[in-house]
């Protein structure tokens, strides 16, 4: 009795033999034998790592402890798995389960173990090794656990790596975060949710990552289940934020307040104080940047006069639906000079001779696709522009357009076909009403890839409806190209009609260096000066950074003109030392039909340079010349301003600057009484919170 006993017990003891060696080598698995086997001939173990073997008894789950509760632990695709066979080294190997849910292990090319627990891999291999060897004794070891599907904790959505988890006991919420590396900044924490399923009922918890990650609100460290799927979602706002509040304060001695003739001059001072802030969003369904400048002005001469001058310029783009609609908005509000036969002064702080100026402009857009055979652009684009001044109307612009584009289908040949109708109404003039419609056709040329052919053809109705002389109606067209052999060069020309005139236009920009940058661009269009306005408002593709709010040397007046535009500029950086070169020649002509006899031609230089001088110290220099010639009937009215200007700027802290501005005005002109002379010295201060 007591040998054949212990014939019975000798298989066992063999193999807790074996485990307890596995295990002496390897102290981070511990041992599991089925309860209800102990007493059988042939006895299965398995050997879990110790986060595998311990269990929540709330999931039903035990360490083992001789009685029937032990982690059903499944073992999931791409599990790896080490396999032991007892006396036969040869047959032990590590193995990876694949997508299929099969390992291959030696004698046994495929066998299902996706869904089994280690014990019941375990006995299955032995089942199959019976063929090849008597009485196998295996013994399985999950190495890598990944986990089946019911086993796993999954987080989709904007984690900055979203991926599957293995569970496993004490896992809290927190551990998962860190697991996947944290929220993407796109993410909106606070409005993430956890899938449970529970039985045949699929249940929703919210979630507060935001609490938890960045307010360390241990109260939203919920404890984790297996199955347990995390959606974290991206939020409108979610994104880089950079908000930059702070105040601004300068004080100008100026010889002539009033921009008055020689003679006739009066001194004062300007007292200048106001909040500034600045937004730069860089967010998930929204881009965009604002810089708002608000001062509260005094001005000391023979009277005390308090005014209010603000400076807004901002741009945004919201996608308001994934993919689909989207909206533009821009807007500038600052003191412009609406009249060039205005004095002019080159100190920002002396405003006479200027008007408040503010333009909107804010356009929804609906981007939707007809297969792979085009792709459509329905656009409104509304904008406002609003003159403080007697000589310029206030108008309100609309319209609308449609663009279609080429497809994938289109290989080599594109094609676009675009429409469009607007109308302008202005409270003093009457309206203005536009409407176009173009066919456009570019082909990049198979052989040279960096050559497009351009061409469009159309019809413009343009009417305005205070002066028939203007009306514009006919065929319009144009044919040019575009080339851009490498990312240091780009250029494009081309020549059309424009209803009754032909018109040319180029662009070009050339790296010449990585320092040095040239460009050069001419353009002939017929539109009104508010137009012009509204159309030079920063695109958030431009930034603000270079956004100038009085670009041309025009005058904001009613009605429709005619202007030709040719320009030049050059860019050089080297270490400390920013330097700038721009140059425009102009003309400007009411008859629309006749550019050739303009009523006004401009020329004008505007030249930077930006030197940093010490470690706090930076030397700016800036000169801005305009010489224009009016012709008014049968006199001509010929003007040359110059405004030449020496700032010394010191950084009085990380978060206070300070500058020191030298400023001189000149006009000359046929008229003595347009000419004017002003020397201006600013003392100012900002400080950033």
């Amino acid at each position: 009795m007591l040998r054949r006993s212990a014939c019975l017990l000798s298989p066992a003891a063999v193999a807790l033999a074996a485990g307890v060696a596995v295990a002496a080598e390897d102290p981070a698995f511990v041992l599991h034998l089925k309860a209800e086997e102990v007493g059988n001939s042939s006895p299965s173990f398995t050997f879990l790592s110790q986060q595998l073997a311990q269990a929540n008894q709330d999931d039903g789950l035990t360490p083992l402890s001789g009685g029937a509760g032990v982690p059903f632990y499944k073992i999931g695709v791409g599990d790896t798995l080490r396999v032991v066979v007892w006396r036969f080294p040869d047959l032990s190997t590590s193995a990876t389960v694949r997508p299929d849910g099969f390992v291959s292990l030696p004698l046994v090319e495929d066998l299902r173990v996706a869904g089994l627990t280690p014990t019941e891999a375990s006995e299955a291999a032995q089942e199959r090794l019976t063929e090849f060897i008597q009485d196998p004794l295996v013994t399985i070891v999950v190495d890598g656990a990944v986990g089946a599907l019911d086993q796993q904790i999954r987080v989709i959505g904007e984690a900055a790596q979203p991926r599957a988890l293995p569970w496993r006991r004490g896992l809290r919420l927190a551990d998962v975060i860190i697991s996947v590396g944290g929220l993407a900044p796109n993410a909106d924490g606070n409005s993430a949710v956890l899938v449970r399923q529970d039985g045949e009922t699929t249940r929703e918890f919210p979630l507060r990552l935001d609490d938890l990650i960045d307010r360390g609100d241990m109260s939203a460290n919920l404890m984790m289940q297996p199955g347990d799927v995390i959606v974290i979602p991206e939020g409108f706002f979610s994104g880089d934020w950079t908000v930059t509040y702070g105040a601004a304060s300068d004080i100008t001695f100026t010889d002539n307040l009033d921009l008055d003739p020689d003679g006739e001059k009066d001194a004062g001072v300007i007292f200048r104080i106001g909040p500034n802030i600045s937004i730069a969003a860089d967010a998930a369904r929204i881009q965009g940047e604002l810089s708002a400048q608000v001062f509260l002005v005094e001005e000391f001469s023979e009277s005390l006069e308090t005014s209010i001058d603000a400076d807004v310029v901002g741009t945004a783009t919201a996608e308001l639906v994934e993919q689909r609609v989207f909206v533009d908005a821009s807007a500038a509000i600052s003191q412009v000079t609406t009249d060039n036969e205005r004095a002019e002064s080159g100190s920002e702080a002396n405003t006479s001779g200027q008007d408040f100026v503010q333009a909107y402009r804010v356009s929804p857009y609906l981007v939707s696709r007809l297969g792979s055979f085009a792709n459509n652009e329905l656009r409104y684009e509304g904008s406002a522009v609003f003159v403080d001044s007697d000589d310029a109307s206030n108008t309100i612009t609309h319209q609308l357009s449609s663009n279609f584009t080429s497809g994938r289908d289109f290989t080599f040949l594109g094609w676009s076909l675009g429409s469009s109708i607007s109308e302008e109404f202005a409270d003093d003039e009457d309206d203005i009403s536009r409407r176009d419609a173009n066919f456009s056709l570019f082909y990049p040329l198979p052989f040279y890839r960096s050559l497009t052919l351009e061409g469009s053809v159309g019809y413009r109705i343009l009417e305005n409806e205070g002066d028939e002389d203007d009306d514009i109606e006919g065929i319009t067209w144009r044919t040019g190209f575009s080339w851009i052999p490498n990312r240091r060069f780009q250029s494009t020309a081309g020549v059309g009609s424009d209803a009754e005139t032909i018109v040319f236009d180029a662009d070009i920009r050339y790296e010449a260096t990585p320092r040095l940058t040239l460009t050069a661009s001419y353009v002939e269009e017929t539109t009104t000066q508010q137009d012009r306005i509204a159309n030079n408002l920063p695109t958030t593709d431009q930034g603000i950074d270079g956004f100038n709010e009085s670009p041309n040397n025009f005058s904001i007046d009613d009605g429709v003109t005619r202007t030709r535009t040719i320009s030049a500029g050059a860019n050089w950086q080297r270490r400390n030392v920013t330097t700038s070169l721009n140059l425009a020649y102009e003309e400007e002509s009411e008859d629309i039909s006749d550019l050739d006899n303009a009523d006004e031609e401009s020329f004008i230089v505007d030249a930077n340079v930006n030197v940093g001088l010490a470690r706090d110290w930076t030397f700016v220099g800036n000169f801005r010349g305009n010489w224009t010639e009016r012709s008014e009937s049968d006199d001509d009215d010929t003007e040359v301003e110059i405004f030449p200007s020496l700032q010394l700027q010191y950084q009085l802290a990380p978060n206070i600057s300070t500058n020191l501005t030298y400023t001189y005005s000149r006009r000359f002109a046929d008229d003595e009484d347009d000419e004017y002379t002003e020397n201006a010295v600013t003392l100012g201060g900002s400080i950033r919170f």
